[in-house]
C-alpha cells in the first residue's frame, strides 16, 4: 500500500486498466486471424488453421504451464489475494473477483484445448505449444513482410485504428528500447525469454502509434492489440502530474504481473463485451472507461462481474454523449 491515499487510488485504477489491456490482447488476439482469413490464406493456404491451433496452445500455457516454477502456484497466488502483502490486495476487483474470473477463463481454455487436440496436462501442453510455435515460425519464414502487413490489417479491424500508425516487425529479440529493468530475478528471466513485445511510440510525423515485435504472427497481433489498448488507456493517465505518474507506473507495471492479468483479464473483457452495443466500437468504450475516476471505475467493473444489468446501464450512460471520431478516440487523429 502506498502511504499517499491519492496515489494509491491511481495505483488501483492502473491495476484495473492493466487487467483490461491484457484481457483485450488475449480475447481479441486469439481470434484475430479469422478477421483476415482470406488475406492469410492467399499468402499461405492452411495457415489460419495453424494459427488457430497455436493460439489455443499459447492460451493453455497461461493456465496449465510452468510459470509457477518462476513464481508460485496459480491456485496459491489467487487464493492469497486477501492477504495484505499480496500485490493485488488493494484492488477490490482483483481481490474479490480475480479468482472467479481466472477460474472461468481456465475452464474455457481447457475446453478449447481438447478441440485442437492438445490435452490440458502440464508436460504435454508445454511440449505441444512449443512444437506448434516452432512449426509456425518455420512456415512463416518466407512471408514475413506480407504477414506483417496482414497483422496491421487485423489490428485495424479489431480497433478501427489507421494501419499506418502501427509498426509490426518479426524479430527473435523482440524487446523494444526503453523497457524498465525488472526488480526480481523472475522478472529478469521472463524479460529475456520474451517472444513478443510492444509499446506506445512517437512516430516521425509527431503522432502516437504502436510498435510491436514478435516471433510469429499470432504473437505479433497479440502485441499490436495490446499496444493499441495501452494507447487508448493513456486517456486515463494523461491528466496525472509527472510525480504521480512515475509513482503509479513504478508500483504497478511489472512484467511479473502479466501472467496473472492474462489469466483473469480475458473473462472480464468477455463479460464486458457482452454488455455493450456494437455501436460505438470497443475503442470508445475503453477510452471512456479509462477516463473514469478510480472509485467510479471500480464500481463499474465490479458491476460487470456481479450486476450485469446495472453495468449495462452504466456503460450506456458512459458513451451516450460521445461524438468524437474514432481516430481522435484512440488519441491518434
Amino acid at each position: 500500500m502506498h502511504p499517499d491515499p491519492l496515489i494509491q487510488r491511481q495505483i488501483n485504477k492502473r491495476l484495473t486498466l492493466n487487467l483490461l489491456i491484457q484481457g483485450f490482447a488475449v480475447y481479441a488476439g486469439s481470434t484475430a486471424h479469422r478477421l483476415v482469413r482470406r488475406e492469410l490464406e492467399h499468402i499461405s493456404p492452411g495457415i489460419t488453421r495453424r494459427f488457430n491451433r497455436l493460439t489455443a496452445g499459447i492460451d493453455l500455457t497461461q493456465h496449465v504451464g510452468s510459470n509457477f516454477l518462476l513464481q508460485q502456484s496459480q491456485r496459491s497466488f489467487w487464493r492469497s489475494t486477501r492477504r495484505t502483502t499480496h500485490p493485488f490486495y488493494s484492488n477490490a476487483l482483483l481481490r474479490g473477483c480475480g479468482p472467479e474470473l481466472r477460474a472461468a477463463e481456465r475452464r474455457r481454455v481447457k475446453r478449447a484445448s481438447w478441440r485442437t487436440a492438445l490435452p490440458p496436462w502440464l508436460v504435454v501442453s508445454e511440449i505441444g505449444a512449443f512444437w506448434r510455435l516452432g512449426r509456425t515460425v518455420w512456415a512463416e519464414r518466407t512471408h514475413h513482410d506480407r504477414l506483417a502487413e496482414t497483422a496491421r490489417l487485423a489490428t485495424h479491424r479489431v480497433w478501427g485504428i489507421d494501419p499506418d500508425l502501427l509498426i509490426a516487425e518479426y524479430a527473435f529479440e523482440p524487446e523494444i528500447d526503453g523497457v524498465r529493468e525488472p526488480e526480481t530475478w523472475q522478472g529478469r528471466l521472463m524479460r529475456h525469454s520474451g517472444v513478443g513485445w510492444s509499446g506506445v511510440v512517437r512516430l516521425p510525423d509527431g503522432r502516437l502509434g504502436v510498435h510491436a515485435r514478435a516471433w510469429t504472427w499470432p504473437l505479433l497481433v497479440h502485441e499490436l492489440i495490446k499496444g493499441v489498448a495501452e494507447l487508448v488507456c493513456l486517456h486515463g493517465l494523461n491528466r496525472l502530474d509527472d510525480q504521480v505518474y512515475t509513482a503509479v507506473i513504478a508500483a504497478v507495471d511489472h512484467i511479473e504481473h502479466e501472467i496473472w492479468m492474462m489469466q483473469a483479464g480475458p473473462e472480464l473483457v468477455r463479460r464486458l463485451i457482452a454488455l455493450v452495443e456494437p455501436d460505438p466500437p470497443p475503442a470508445i468504450y475503453l477510452m471512456e472507461i479509462a477516463k473514469l475516476e478510480p472509485d467510479r471505475l471500480e464500481d463499474l467493473m465490479l458491476a460487470v462481474v456481479d450486476a450485469p444489468d446495472r453495468a449495462r446501464r452504466l456503460l450506456a450512460e458512459l458513451v451516450a454523449h460521445h461524438t468524437a471520431p474514432l481516430d481522435d478516440t484512440v488519441g491518434l487523429g
